[in-house]
């Protein structure tokens, strides 16, 4: 397994909460697979782990000296609220409209203020909200001192632009400013 070492699966599975049945359900083999690739008694194939990676993934929380942004906080309520509720995250893809990539971003930190309507449409399908501090926190993040409010929006969707005039800078995957 290339980022879930064997010895992460006992230790990542009992910090999220979940017993080797509730992993096992969740990842589609029986209990007993779940104990051979704990102990070392087999390794899951590349299929098994990518699975695995969607259910055990670590959060990667950025930080500004000690304090985690609201965005990583939201990613880490995001992924507890989604395996409580049973969710993979392609069920939960699939049930909020959003993709994949686009829900392991947010659960690992890695989207810097996920848009409120990406929000809206996870909490729907997981039928919870994220404490509303942590939904303050996150729009204060989205301000940018003396600018405005940070914009998300989809490029390639007219019906997605701002109505508002100003600058927008758009970024590559990486992050970088094109």
């Amino acid at each position: 397994m290339a980022t879930i070492g064997l010895d992460d699966i006992c230790a990542r599975r009992k910090a999220l909460g979940l017993s080797q049945q509730e992993l096992a359900k969740r990842s589609g083999v029986s209990q007993a697979t779940i104990s051979n690739w704990e102990s070392g008694r087999s390794i899951p194939s590349e299929d098994q782990a990518n699975i695995l990676r969607g259910i055990l993934a670590a959060h990667t929380t950025p930080s500004f000296g000690d304090v985690p942004s609201a965005s990583a906080e939201y990613g880490e309520w995001l992924q507890t609220a989604r395996i409580r509720a049973g969710l993979s995250v392609q069920e939960l893809a699939a049930s909020a409209g959003v993709s994949q990539p686009a829900i392991y971003n947010i659960e690992t930190g890695r989207t810097p203020n996920p848009r409120s309507s990406t929000r809206q449409k996870l909490e729907r399908a997981i039928g919870t909200s994220p404490p509303s501090h942590l939904v303050k926190a996150i729009e204060r993040e989205a301000e940018i001192e003396g600018v405005g409010r940070f914009i998300d929006f989809d490029p390639h969707d007219e019906s997605d632009f701002p109505k508002d005039p100003g600058v927008y800078v758009f970024y590559d995957v990486s992050d970088r400013p094109i």
